[in-house]
Order: structure tokens, then sequence, then C-alpha cells
């Protein structure tokens, strides 16, 4: 570029669809918590407040369920962990979350297929690892505030949007 002139396009790289990295496009609100978790978080995960409810989290439904996990530009985990939700935030890292936007996320099986537009998406209490279909055994929790974008039949990346004003779990009762 000659001196003085002003740049007039930007060349722009397609994103790739790797879980839990949030979508550039969308608008977001992504907190940085404290992992209190003693064995670490992973990527696309619901985490709940910790301890100090303000500034750490742990993984899963234990508490108020905060939001999901997703990945940092500093974050050292191997790319391809969201697929088996391994932890890549140890604990005393700050990890972002999730509370408002879109991401792909990892989405195990669970009870079913998910069509565009659908809420029907399950959490495994423990783990934070969001399946599709609606919560069939004790364990886990039905996931209101987060709508499938994507349609399919099986395990898979998908892309969700996250609603922070009705997100939240109910646990399964049968």
């Amino acid at each position: 570029m000659a001196y003085g002139a002003f740049q007039t396009s930007v060349a722009r790289m397609a994103t790739m669809a790797v879980g839990a990295v949030l979508e550039p496009q969308s608008a977001f609100i992504d907190d940085k918590k404290v992992v209190e978790t003693t064995a670490g978080i992973g990527v696309g995960v619901i985490v709940s407040r910790g301890t100090n409810p303000q500034t750490q989290v742990v993984v899963g439904v234990s508490t108020v369920p905060l939001g999901i996990t997703c990945r940092s530009g500093d974050v050292s985990g191997a790319i391809g962990s969201e697929a088996t939700n391994l932890p890549v935030y140890k604990v005393t890292e700050a990890c972002p979350v999730l509370r408002s936007g879109q991401m792909p996320v990892y989405l195990a099986a669970g009870t079913g297929s998910g069509s565009a537009g659908s809420t029907a998406i399950s959490v495994t209490d423990a783990t934070g690892v969001l399946q599709l279909g609606a919560a069939s055994q004790a364990g886990e929790s039905d996931v209101t505030g987060v709508t499938l974008e994507t349609t399919m039949t099986g395990a898979g990346i998908a892309l969700v949007t996250v609603d922070a004003d009705s997100f939240g779990c109910t646990a399964y009762s049968a």
C-alpha cells in the first residue's frame, strides 16, 4: 500500500465450525469466570455458579446454571477436545461463559433427533454435557433457553442459540 493510500477492502476467511467457538457475527454476553472444579472444565458444557457466585464456576448443574463454556484464544487444550468435552480449563484458570448468543457446541445423542428451532435439549447434571432430547432419567435436566439452529439425527456439532433471559435447568422427574 502506498504512503497516504487507504485500505478499501479486507480479506475475510471463512470460519470453521469447531465446537464451542463463538460465532463471530453473533451478539453475545461472555463472562470470564474462575474454574473451581478440581478436575477442570471442558469446552461447550453447562457450568453453574461456584462458591463465590460472582467470580467462580463449577461444571454441571449443581447450583444455579450460568451458561455454556466456550473456547478462548488463549486456551492450551487441543482443537477437537470439544467432541469429547475434555477439560481444557484447569482449576483457578479463567474460562469464558456464553450467556447469550450463538455458537457451535457438541451435543451427545441423547433420546432422539432434533430439528432446527427445537428446544428439546437436556444435560447430564454431573458433567454438563448437552444432549438431544428431553431428560429421561435421574441425573439429567431439561435445559431452557437453548434453541437448536441446525437439524441433526445423532451426536455431533450443532449450532445453538443461548438466551440469558430464559436460560435454566429443570431436573428430571419420573
